[in-house]
């Protein structure tokens, strides 16, 4: 399955988000640390708001597929029973 979204092979994925707060508690200069925390959770915001537009996108096309599942099967039950109704079967 394609990725929403590509790693970028030139860093580092944390294993999770206190492996990358603890990184960015490593950091000796205060200024430093303020920048990586707010680039950080710019990054988590960009990537949530990325991640919500596709699920949107996704559960549209699931909305249409079931109404056409729907669709299809109310038309089969009304063939079915035309079809058990039918006297001349």
């Amino acid at each position: 399955m394609k990725r929403l979204l590509e790693p970028n092979r030139f860093f580092a994925t944390p294993e999770s988000v206190d492996e990358l707060r603890a990184w960015i508690d490593s950091l000796s200069n205060p200024e430093e640390k303020h920048l990586a925390l707010t680039v950080s959770m710019m990054t988590w915001n960009l990537a949530s708001d990325l991640a919500h537009s596709e699920l949107v996108k996704v559960s549209k096309e699931y909305d249409v597929l079931e109404a056409n599942r729907d669709y299809w099967e109310d038309q089969l039950m009304m063939k079915l029973h035309e079809g058990y109704c039918d006297e001349s079967v």
